[in-house]
């Protein structure tokens, strides 16, 4: 039987045979009728398929492959150093007070949106929402303002110390700029670490506050600058 294919495939040219499966075989038919189909190929390997399995059977005849589809180009957002980004998270943190038994918590939730030009430097717009605990002197503030709610928005910058191309992790900073809807003006830097790959991170630090609060008290009403030492956890995405 090797020595008849051995001689079949000397006298016939190549042969394609097309699968049902969209493989595609070339090499020299040994046999093609109503039941099977065997085919060697030009390495010497042998294939038997029954017929429901193959599509067609060219005899003498060059490959012709399917068109590719027509798809978008792929992108690895992973790799990229520049682009969008975005970072959700939790924000928390209470007052430092020494002197005045006022002392009260913050607990905040956080979705940043901004534009990233390298791992170094990124710049991005921020939205907050922040609920005060432990102090009725400010959560209950005003009569226009009775409530414990405030709303940061502010301008986000961060980055990198040391790059995080080689690593899965990293020291970072990050500085937040703004205004909180029901309070005043804030500051908030912050240093930690940042755990992931190059664009997929969950960033663990330590921040400062300075909140301008309105403060009540006997009926009157004044701004107060309050610091606040707080734990950040996000996700950057």
């Amino acid at each position: 039987m090797f020595l008849f294919a051995i001689a079949a495939a000397d006298v016939m040219a190549n042969d394609v045979v097309y699968l049902n499966s969209g493989s595609v075989l070339e090499g020299t038919l040994l046999k093609n009728d109503r039941d099977s189909v065997v085919v060697m190929l030009n390495d010497g390997r042998i294939y038997r398929y029954k017929s429901i399995d193959v599509r067609d059977v060219h005899s003498h005849a060059e490959v012709v492959k399917p068109a590719d589809p027509k798809k978008r180009e792929y992108v690895d957002i992973s790799s990229r150093q520049k682009g969008w980004w975005c970072a959700a998270g939790v924000y928390g943190g209470y007052s430092l007070y020494i002197q005045e038994p006022t002392n009260m918590g913050f607990a905040e939730i956080d979705f940043v949106n901004g534009y990233r030009f390298n791992e170094y430097i990124k710049i991005g717009v921020g939205l907050g929402v922040r609920y005060y605990l432990g102090n009725q002197s400010v959560t209950q503030r005003t009569k226009t303002s009775p409530d414990s709610w405030s709303f940061p928005i502010y301008a986000d910058f961060r980055g990198n110390f040391i790059s995080q191309y080689s690593r899965m992790y990293s020291p970072y900073w990050q500085l937040d700029l703004g205004y909180a809807i029901n309070d005043g003006f804030f500051v908030s830097p912050t240093i930690g670490m940042r755990f992931g790959g190059l664009r997929n991170n969950v960033l663990v630090g330590i921040s400062y506050m300075g909140q301008m609060l309105e403060k009540s008290v006997n009926s009157e009403t004044s701004s107060v600058f309050t610091s606040f030492l707080c734990l950040r956890v996000s996700y950057e995405f």
